[in-house]
């Protein structure tokens, strides 16, 4: 029996001419190897892929733009950012329809830690790729690095300063000379990149500058000493969720000599406060110029 041309669907004129700007999948997972500096390491991807869809469209096919995924995730490149921009390039050649295609890769990078006693353990950082691919050539290209950092409240301090100043009026020139008791709290932060070029973010160079500001991982494993130094470290500099924005984006504008003037730079943090029931937050969204001319 010939079988009958199954329909497509998503060729079909819509009930409602309206275009849509983006459509796609989310949320695919695969194994992948991360690559950069390199170095080669494995962990799981999770994917978004999307693409335009015109007003006169019905639907979008899926398959083209997951086929790209599977094929290109597991191929050995220098760098993970070339699977991304090759990916999203490739989606939007297989969506002629479409003006733009975008994909986003995330992944965790666990980077091995040793303390003292070489006892090694791993600090998480969360990563993600992303790269628009435009029909007229164009594309835009972002980086995100998210991590956990130590802070303390340097308006505490300065109050309990004070009181113990009172208290001990003998030792009030040694007080204003050490950090006094405070609150500590964990800052998640997500540093951002995007719209560069020759310049690729590399993961191992914004960690360092990063906890060149903060003192360094909060690592599982430490020994006694580090983690008592680790602490005085982090009340000598106390620092307000503005402060570690500025600070950050200066560290990395300042470090990174190859990263574009008009590379926009995007820092924001947000502090779960141990002493209050509710968070604090900044963001800080400049081009690497505006920041070097500032900072």
């Amino acid at each position: 029996m010939k079988q009958t041309r199954r329909k497509i669907p998503q060729d079909e004129t819509p009930r409602v001419n309206l275009p849509i700007g983006n459509v796609g999948v989310d949320g695919y997972r695969s194994p992948i190897k991360l690559a950069f500096g390199g170095k080669r390491t494995e962990s799981i991807a999770t994917v978004s892929v999307s693409v335009d869809l015109p007003a006169e469209m019905r639907g979008a096919h899926f398959s083209s733009m997951l086929g790209p995924v599977i094929s290109e995730i597991d191929k050995p490149v220098e760098d993970t950012f070339e699977t991304v921009r090759n990916i999203a390039r490739l989606v939007l050649k297989g969506n002629p329809y479409s003006k733009h295609a975008t994909v986003k890769i995330e992944a965790t990078y666990l980077r091995g830690f040793e303390d003292a006693d070489r006892l090694k353990s791993y600090v998480p950082y969360k990563i993600e790729y992303s790269s628009e691919s435009r029909s007229d050539g164009t594309e835009t290209n972002s980086f995100e690095l998210g991590t956990t950092i130590f802070t303390a409240c340097p308006c505490t301090m300065e109050g309990t300063r004070s009181i113990l100043a009172e208290r001990y009026p003998g030792q009030a020139g040694f007080l204003n000379k050490i950090p006094t008791v405070t609150h500590s709290q964990r800052s998640r932060l997500w540093v951002t990149i995007s719209n560069f070029r020759s310049y690729v973010p590399e993961p191992d160079r914004i960690i360092e500058l990063v906890e060149s500001i903060s003192g360094g991982p909060l690592a599982s494993v430490q020994t006694d000493k580090e983690s008592d130094m680790f602490v005085l470290r982090g009340h000598e500099n106390p620092r307000f969720v503005e402060d570690v924005t500025r600070d950050i984006a200066k560290a990395i504008c300042k470090g990174i000599d190859m990263l574009e003037s008009d590379a926009i730079i995007r820092i924001k943090s947000r502090s779960e406060e141990s002493l209050h029931n509710h968070d604090a937050f900044a963001d800080i969204e400049l081009t690497a110029g505006e920041i070097r001319k500032y900072s």
